[in-house]
């Protein structure tokens, strides 16, 4: 498993969380990468700042959010985006049903996201 973890800055300022959560999961070739930058209310900007650490790193298939609500939503989104090969804010903003339809990348292949 190639897991990314993703967490709020406040979170990751504060607390030993994430720490304690790369302890858990062990070695680093599990983990690839961490994103922290996610701001309240989810700004589809953020979500996509992350999309795109994402797709640097490739090959992941686990996505391991800790924090709140914000957070949580940015996986879902970005869940949803890689699903439709949405990557800018224009091509996310044919996924909300009244522009052009998107086409997805693989739909036989799905990112796991897990919340901790």
């Amino acid at each position: 498993m190639v897991t990314i973890l993703q967490m709020s800055p406040a979170l990751s300022e504060k607390t030993l969380a994430l720490q304690r959560l790369q302890e858990a999961l062990g070695t680093q070739e599990r983990v690839k990468g961490n994103f922290i930058g996610i701001g309240p209310h989810t700004p589809v900007q953020d979500v996509l700042d992350a999309l795109h650490e994402i797709r640097k790193v490739g090959g992941i298939d686990c996505l391991v959010t800790l924090g709140g609500g914000s957070v949580t939503d940015a996986g879902k989104l970005i869940r949803f985006f890689l699903a439709n090969s949405a990557s800018t804010e224009d091509q996310v903003d044919t996924l909300w049903g009244d522009k052009k339809k998107s086409t997805q990348e693989d739909p036989k292949r799905s990112l796991r996201l897990l919340s901790a």
